[in-house]
């Protein structure tokens, strides 16, 4: 459901998954006709689960006969066991009950691997095509033949695997490379940074399919450890490892300094002290200001501040992606951002989302402070950090800078390409966020629990979302922004808008001619010269109008790409913080 519904271009390990995803085909989702062949190389962390989706048919049948996976030239035997029917997932922007052929590969050893997966697909006619938007796989011809290629590397282990195991008595176990080693109780458990959701039950069979090493180390807070013969020291403090810059004191002191594997203390996530310098297996590398990750640009700036390349610490690549991250050193510093996830009781499973923190956001003086949020949503076929990829958070610092936008909450879901709506007999993508997310938000941060002080902005589809939430939930939210809104008429809308008046209900347009609210929200649209979808935002501020709702309008140089949502997120925020101070809230700036 990950890869069909969210992923489809995606790859790796994301918030709250233990299990890395090789990248899925872009036509299972509907998102372009088959092709022949598509390759793709990469590395891959030791110590992870490997998951293929191989084969996905909307048609809610498949013939696993049609379909061969072989594995460094091995062919993998029955592959109708893998065959799963019934499950439900976005094609071509509506919901189907796929028939799927997926695999979960224990985590490999290090080495070198080739997976390829040959498979036919039957002809599909046109009507499966529900949103009107891409030919399905066939592309009419007779039959078509395509190959998937995942050419990739396992490197040899420098952090355990991110998924836990649990076996039926209880014993838990942590993977380092192609073995499950034991972890001999609750307390190194938790010291290890292993959340609940990320220790899952497995069988004996299950087990005994991963050969079993050493059992690992006790840890304890208070502890002192260190990796082999290398000179940091690190306490266990609070759940983490914080170093030691003076292990003289420690000499001194002579408290018993406890020698464990480098892969164990690398997993332990790190106590953000100023002026410790981290680095993942990717380029890379971070200096810790003010709680936060800065990338440095490059080891000359690192020795200009005074600082040791030796002491750089190294640390898993999903611990490092978890930690709270502000601008590079090269750009303006100011809030940090961190990906995060949580359990959706309207879609039944956890979901990824982006949060930008204002700056100090922990300090102690801040510690009853309050702020506005601003939820922002993404495009057809984006994720949850599209908006931080044409620049958000590093706006946000600048215009913090200067004085033109006021401390606030940012949050970044993951949705599918439904539109953000309740969908007519499908998934409750607007219960998810209006309902979901909100209340997750106000629980976790120090959030102003109010409509006032709730904005809620969307691009493309997003604006379409952010639309008909701020008119179908006026109590959850108080402001609307609709950046480049792509607003479906009944004619071209995908079958879960329903019809007439289930159309009604989640179409923007409709909505702002048929409800009566009082107040109304304060509302923003934009649109670019030359979007080809410029006349829904057109036909949107004439309800508006009509109406005699206020609002701002504007149309900027431009086109429905990147390059105009990235140019214009200055307006955007300005806009939220401005309304944020003419509905009355208290703003910091």
């Amino acid at each position: 459901m990950d890869l069909l519904t969210f992923f489809a271009r995606q790859q790796g390990i994301f918030p709250g998954r233990g299990v890395f995803l090789l990248p899925a085909a872009p036509w299972f989702g509907g998102h372009e006709p088959a092709a022949t062949k598509r390759v793709w190389d990469m590395s891959i962390p030791s110590g992870a689960p490997i998951y293929l989706l191989a084969d996905a048919n909307p048609s809610g049948t498949l013939d696993a006969s049609e379909t061969t996976i072989t594995v460094n030239g091995a062919t993998v035997p029955d592959v109708d066991t893998y065959v799963h029917a019934g499950v439900p997932a976005l094609h071509s922007g509506g919901m189907r009950e796929h028939a799927v052929l997926d695999l979960v590969f224990a985590p490999p050893p290090s080495g070198h691997y080739r997976i390829e997966v040959r498979a036919r697909f039957e002809p599909q006619s046109a009507g499966d095509d529900a949103a009107g938007e891409t030919a399905a796989p066939g592309g009419g011809a007779a039959e078509n033949e395509t190959t998937l290629i995942y050419d990739f590397i396992v490197k040899p282990p420098d952090v355990l695997g991110p998924l836990a195991l649990r076996d039926p008595s209880g014993t838990a176990y942590a993977t380092l490379g192609g073995e499950r080693r034991r972890i001999p109780d609750s307390d190194t458990l938790r010291l290890l940074g292993y959340p609940p959701d990320m220790i899952v039950s497995a069988s004996h069979e299950t087990l005994a399919a991963i050969p079993e090493g050493p059992a690992l180390p006790f840890l304890r807070e208070g502890m002192l450890v260190r990796a082999g013969d290398h000179p940091a020291i690190f306490r266990l403090q609070d759940g983490k490892r914080r170093w030691i810059k003076n292990p003289q004191s420690i000499a001194a002191s002579g408290e018993e300094v406890r020698t464990i594997d480098a892969p164990v203390l690398q997993t332990i996530p790190p106590l953000l002290d100023d002026d410790l310098l981290l680095k993942g297996t990717v380029s890379d590398a971070f200096h810790v200001e003010r709680g936060s990750l800065r990338k440095v640009p490059d080891w000359q700036w690192v020795a200009s501040r005074g600082l040791d390349p030796d002491n750089l610490l190294f640390v898993a690549d999903r611990v490092l992606a978890g930690l709270p991250q502000d601008s590079p050193h090269w750009m303006m510093p100011g809030g940090a951002w961190i990906d995060r996830w949580f359990d959706s009781p309207a879609l039944g499973r956890s979901m990824p989302y982006r949060v930008y923190l204002p700056p100090n956001y922990d300090a102690p003086e801040r510690a009853g402070r309050r702020y506005p949020v601003i939820y922002l949503l993404h495009g057809v076929s984006g994720r949850y950090d599209e908006w931080s990829g044409y620049g958000v958070d590093q706006v946000a610092n600048d215009l913090l800078a200067d004085g033109k936008f006021a401390h606030t909450i940012i949050v970044m879901p993951q949705g599918g390409m439904g539109y953000w709506m309740n969908q007519d007999g499908g998934t409750f993508w607007g219960d998810y966020v209006a309902r979901d997310l909100v209340e997750h938000v106000d629980a976790t941060f120090r959030t102003i629990p109010k409509r006032e002080a709730r904005a809620i902005g969307g691009l493309s589809m997003g604006a379409h979302g952010a639309m008909q939430l701020a008119l179908n939930h006026p109590d959850v939210f108080g402001i609307a922004g609709a950046h480049s809104p792509s607003i479906r008429s009944q004619e071209s809308a995908p079958a879960y808008f329903g019809t007439n008046g289930g159309f009604a209900r989640r179409d923007p347009i409709s909505l702002v001619r048929d409800l009566t609210l009082s107040p109304p929200p304060v509302i923003w649209i934009d649109t670019g010269d030359k979007d080809a979808w410029r006349w829904s935002a057109e036909a949107l501020r004439e309800a508006l109008l009509e109406r005699g709702w206020a609002h701002e309008w504007h149309v900027f140089p431009g086109e429905h790409d990147g390059w105009y949502w990235g140019d214009h997120i200055w307006d955007y925020l300005q806009f939220y913080s401005s309304a944020f101070a003419k509905v009355g809230i208290p703003l910091v700036r």
